[in-house]
C-alpha cells in the first residue's frame, strides 16, 4: 500500500504539472514561445538526430552522430569521472542531513506513521519525474547509445548514494568528523588514488615512450588503465559506465540489474544511520525555498546582491522627478548589477596583461581584435544586462502612475540610468581596444582603429544604438507587459528559450528598420563631408552626425510615443494579466 501511494503522489502530481503547462499554451505568449522553442529544438537537435540515421551519404556529410563512442577507452573515461563523483560527494560542506521536502508534505508525512526508509523511498520516488526527464535528455543529446534505460538507472543509483552520503556526513559530525577533518581524508584518499594512478602509468613505460598520434595516444592511455589496482578502484564507477556505454545488449541489462541491486543497498545503509533529519529537513527546505526565490529574483532583475551599497549622490528634496527616478535606478544597478563591473574588469585584464606582456605584434593584434569584438558587441549584452528601468518597476507600476512626471518625461528618466551606465562602459572598452591595436602597430584600414578618432566616431555611433535598444526594450514593457514580466510559477524550459527568441528576433527587425534610414542618410553626407573636408581627419566624424542626429530625432519620437501610451496603461487589468 505504501509503495502504490507514493506512486499514485508521483505520478498524479506529475500530470498535473503537464496538464497546467498545457492550460497555459492558450495564453498567446506561451503558445508562441512553445512553437518557436519547438522549432529551435527541431533545427537544432532533432533533425539532425535524424538525418544522421538516413540513408543517404551526401545527407550524412557533417553531421555530428550524439553520443559518446562504443569502446573500452570510453568506458575507463567515464569511471573515472564517476569516482571522482562519488569521491568528492564527501567533501561536500553541507552536513546537516536534512532531505528538502515540501511544506506540505513536512506537514503530512512527518507525523504520519511511517518509518525513515519510507521516507527515504518516498523521496526516492519523488525525484523520479525530474530524474526521467533529465535522462531522457541525456539520451537525445549525448547518450544515444544508453537507450535511455543506461541513463536513468545510474541516476537512480547515484540519486540513492548521494541520498546516503548526505546522512553519513550529518552522522560523521554527530562522531565529532567535522568538514575539515573530511576534507583532509578526501583529499589523503584522492593523492593515494593518484599515486595508483601515477604507478601504473609509471610501470607501463607511457612516460618514456614516444607517441607519434593522437590514435596511439589514446591506445598508451588506455593500456595502464587496465592494471589490476586500477581495476580494482574503477570497479563500481565502471558498472555505472557500462550501463551509459555499453558494448553490448547483456553488459547493458547486466550493468543496470546491478545498478539496482546497489541502489537499494544505499537506501538500506541510509535508513539504518542513526540521524533525526526531520528538523534538519525543516533547515533544509526552508533554505531550498530562499534559494528558488532568490534564483526568481535574479531571473526578473530584482535580486539585491549587495543591499549596503551607498547611494552615489545625495537627492535633494526640492529635486525634479526625473532626478529622482535615476537617482533610484542608479542605487539599483549598484545594489543589483554591481558584479558585471568585476566581471567586465577581469576580463579587461586578461585582454590587457597578454598584451603587455609579449612583444609579437601579432599577438598583440589578436588581443586588439578580441577587445574591439567586444565593444562591437558590449551594446547588445548591456541593455540586457543593466535593466534597471521600466523592466524594474513593472510590477510597481501604479507607483510610477501616481508621481506627478509625464509619461514622456518618465521614460526618459527610466531610460537614462543603464544608457549613462552603458555609454561610460562603451567608452573605456572602446578606449582599450584603441589602445591594444595602437600598440599593435597596425597597418592601412587596421591603423584606423588605434586612433583616438575612431573612439569618438564609435562612441558617436554606439551611444545611439544603446539608446534604441534601450527604447525597444521597454517598449516591450509598455506594450507587450505580459512579455516582460514572468509569474513566480514560470519554470526554464524551450517555452521560456521560444519567448527569448522572439523577443530578440523582433529586437533585431526593430533595430534594423530603425537604422535604415541613418544608413541611407549616411551615403550622401559621407560623400559631401570628403568633398569639403578632404584630408581631414574628421570627415568621418563629421559625415556620421546627420545620421547620428536622425537615429537619435528616431529614438525621441519612440519615447514619446512610449509616453503616450504609458498614460493609457490600465494598472487594474493589464498588469495584474501580467503578473497572474
Amino acid at each position: 500500500m505504501m509503495i502504490r501511494s507514493f506512486w499514485f503522489i508521483t505520478t498524479r502530481s506529475f500530470k498535473n504539472r503537464i496538464l497546467l503547462r498545457l492550460r497555459r499554451l492558450r495564453e498567446p505568449r506561451y503558445a508562441i514561445g512553445f512553437v518557436v522553442g519547438l522549432a529551435y529544438l527541431w533545427f537544432m537537435f532533432f533533425r539532425r538526430v535524424l538525418i544522421s540515421g538516413g540513408g543517404r551519404q551526401g545527407i550524412r556529410i557533417g553531421v555530428v552522430r550524439a553520443g559518446l563512442p562504443l569502446t573500452q577507452g570510453a568506458i575507463d573515461g567515464l569511471s573515472i569521472a564517476i569516482l571522482a563523483v562519488l569521491i568528492l560527494a564527501w567533501a561536500w560542506p553541507e552536513q546537516s542531513g536534512g532531505l528538502t521536502f515540501s511544506p506540505a508534505e513536512i506537514q503530512f508525512l512527518f507525523p504520519a506513521p511511517m518509518s525513515r526508509r519510507s521516507l527515504l523511498l518516498y523521496k526516492i520516488f519523488r525525484q523520479q519525474p525530474q530524474i526521467l526527464i533529465s535522462a531522457l535528455m541525456m539520451s537525445i543529446f549525448g547518450f544515444r547509445q544508453a537507450h535511455f534505460i543506461g541513463v536513468w538507472i545510474p541516476f537512480v543509483a547515484i540519486s540513492a548514494y548521494m541520498t546516503m552520503v548526505g546522512l553519513a556526513r550529518a552522522r560523521l559530525k554527530m562522531l565529532g568528523i567535522g568538514f575539515l577533518a573530511r576534507l583532509v581524508i578526501v583529499a589523503l584518499v584522492i593523492c593515494g588514488i593518484g599515486w595508483v594512478f601515477y604507478a601504473a602509468f609509471q610501470e607501463s613505460g607511457f612516460m618514456s615512450t614516444h607517441i607519434p598520434s593522437a590514435k596511439a595516444f589514446f591506445r598508451a592511455v588506455d593500456s595502464p588503465l587496465h592494471a589490476p589496482a586500477i581495476r580494482a578502484l574503477l570497479f563500481v564507477p565502471s558498472i555505472f559506465a557500462m550501463a551509459a556505454v555499453p558494448l553490448s545488449t547483456s553488459m547493458q541489462i547486466a550493468s543496470c540489474a546491478a545498478l539496482l541491486v546497489v541502489a537499494a543497498i544505499f537506501i538500506t545503509i541510509a535508513a539504518q544511520l542513526n540521524v533525526r533529519f526531520e528538523e534538519a529537513s525543516i533547515k533544509a527546505s526552508e533554505h531550498r525555498a530562499a534559494r528558488i526565490a532568490r534564483i526568481r529574483g535574479q531571473r526578473a532583475g530584482r535580486f539585491v546582491m549587495f543591499p549596503r551599497m551607498p547611494a552615489p549622490f545625495r537627492l535633494r528634496p526640492s529635486a525634479h522627478p526625473e532626478i529622482a527616478i535615476i537617482w533610484k535606478n542608479l542605487i539599483a544597478a549598484f545594489r543589483i548589477a554591481f558584479a558585471w563591473i568585476p566581471f567586465l574588469a577581469f576580463i579587461g585584464m586578461l585582454m590587457l596583461i597578454p598584451n603587455l606582456m609579449t612583444h609579437e605584434s601579432y599577438l598583440r593584434g589578436v588581443g586588439a581584435m578580441i577587445a574591439l569584438c567586444t565593444a562591437g558587441a558590449f551594446p547588445f549584452i548591456a541593455s540586457q544586462a543593466f535593466g534597471q528601468d521600466l523592466r524594474l518597476d513593472l510590477p510597481d507600476i501604479e507607483l510610477l502612475k501616481s508621481f506627478p512626471i509625464s509619461g514622456e518625461r518618465l521614460v526618459a528618466a527610466e531610460i537614462a540610468t543603464p544608457l549613462l551606465i552603458t555609454s561610460v562602459l562603451e567608452l573605456l572598452i572602446l578606449s582599450i581596444g584603441a589602445w591594444m591595436t595602437y600598440r599593435s602597430q597596425a597597418t592601412g584600414v587596421l591603423a584606423f582603429f588605434g586612433t583616438p578618432q575612431f573612439v569618438v566616431v564609435a562612441l558617436l555611433f554606439t551611444i545611439p544604438i544603446c539608446a534604441a535598444q534601450l527604447v525597444i526594450r521597454n517598449a516591450i514593457v509598455i506594450l507587450l507587459p505580459g512579455w516582460a514580466i514572468r509569474s513566480a510559477e514560470d519554470q526554464r524550459g524551450f517555452t521560456v528559450v521560444g519567448q527569448r527568441l522572439v523577443l530578440l528576433l523582433g529586437n533585431l527587425i526593430v533595430l534594423a528598420v530603425a537604422l535604415i534610414p541613418a544608413v541611407i542618410l549616411f551615403v550622401p553626407a559621407f560623400f559631401i563631408s570628403r568633398a569639403y573636408f578632404h584630408g581631414s581627419a574628421a570627415v568621418l566624424a563629421i559625415s556620421i552626425v546627420p545620421s547620428v542626429g536622425l537615429l537619435l530625432f528616431e529614438v525621441w519620437m519612440a519615447i514619446k510615443f512610449l509616453g503616450a501610451q504609458f498614460e493609457k496603461i490600465d494598472v487594474t487589468t493589464e498588469v495584474g494579466v501580467a503578473m497572474f
